[in-house]
């Protein structure tokens, strides 16, 4: 089993008024030891001449790296006096992630446009594990089964030599006792394969083009990054624009892979999917995360739909208000 960080709540939008925060690179897990940098942004209709402002974080979850200035209560600070009228400033933290545990990432800001002050405040919700420990006993495919290139980025597959018909490619694979990320599957990487499935790790960047050309006993494809960049016909295809008939895609809701299938016209099986009332994020069970989504709905900062929504109206009025938040909060409690 991959443990990974989770970031970020789909099909969901963290957002308000005049303030909002992004994570780069974007993407829905990261590994303990990697770096996420947290972008916050102040717009206005109005000129801006000061913002002060703060993200607070969890230091079990995060470790400081750089960007404003650390306070002692678990902030970073930011004052900015180098404002000049414009109607946006966007202001960049670094953090290591270092631990496991829940952690809500808030943005508070206030800004003046020389005669009135404007506030706005956004988050995000991380939830992090323990990276992953490859050992012997792992069902992941050894990397004596490919072709690769070690580019800046990490490892590029160029191609599969292994006899399994079952794929499932690491996170990273180590080369000389050096740790590389798998980050991308070149072009035409697997073409005419007899593999049947494969799952390709939340550090895929990017599948190019043709990647899985003519791999016509090629069934199921899992894409564990939400945000990976899909080369043109990469699944599915076969000679003569051919499609190849069975094949089901599965990734999270929202995803670049699940535009893909719309976009041509295959299966897609959604991952962590509302398994009932209470479990907003799709993570099998109610946790604190549940109840922090529930709060953004209230207040207008995220905007719930299909299933999700169904999920957060609890008590079935077709309506999510503070009365299906109250029972959210016993669900949790049980």
């Amino acid at each position: 089993m991959i443990l990974s960080i989770w970031i970020g709540i789909s099909p969901f939008s963290a957002q308000a008024a005049g303030v909002r925060i992004d994570l780069s690179p974007k993407k829905d897990s990261y590994t303990v030891g990697e770096l996420v940098t947290v972008s916050g942004t102040v717009t206005s209709g109005n000129p801006i001449y000061g913002v002060v402002g703060g993200l607070s974080y969890n230091p079990a979850v995060l470790q400081y790296v750089s960007g404003g200035s650390v306070s002692a209560d678990n902030e970073v600070k930011i004052t900015d006096t180098e404002c000049n009228g414009e109607t946006h400033r966007g202001y960049s933290i670094t953090f290591k992630v270092i631990g496991a545990g829940d952690c809500y990432l808030r943005f508070s800001a206030e800004w003046s446009d020389g005669s009135t002050k404007e506030s706005g405040t956004g988050g995000y919700v991380i939830q992090t594990n323990s990276p992953p420990v490859l050992s012997e006993d792992d069902s992941f495919s050894p990397i004596a089964d490919f072709l690769y290139q070690i580019a800046d980025d990490g490892l590029c597959i160029t191609g599969y030599t292994g006899q399994n018909s079952s794929v499932k490619i690491a996170e990273s694979y180590s080369i000389n006792g050096i740790n590389y990320k798998v980050a991308r599957i070149d072009e035409l990487a697997f073409e005419s394969t007899t593999i049947t499935d494969i799952s390709l790790p939340q550090t895929v960047l990017s599948v190019g083009n043709y990647a899985f050309f003519h791999c016509t006993s090629l069934k199921r494809v899992a894409l564990w990054n939400k945000y990976a960049v899909i080369g043109l016909k990469a699944f599915g295809y076969s000679f003569g624009s051919e499609k190849i008939n069975g094949l089901n895609l599965v990734g999270y809701y929202g995803s670049t892979l699940q535009d893909y299938a719309t976009e041509n016209g295959m299966s897609f099986e959604i991952l962590n999917r509302p398994v009932g009332k209470g479990d907003l994020t799709g993570k099998g069970e109610i946790s604190i995360s549940d109840l922090i989504v529930m709060r953004w709905q209230l207040l207008n900062i995220v905007f719930l739909q299909d299933e999700y929504f169904s999920a957060a109206d609890i008590n079935d009025d077709h309506v999510v208000d503070i009365k299906d938040m109250l029972r959210l909060k016993k669900l949790f409690l049980r």
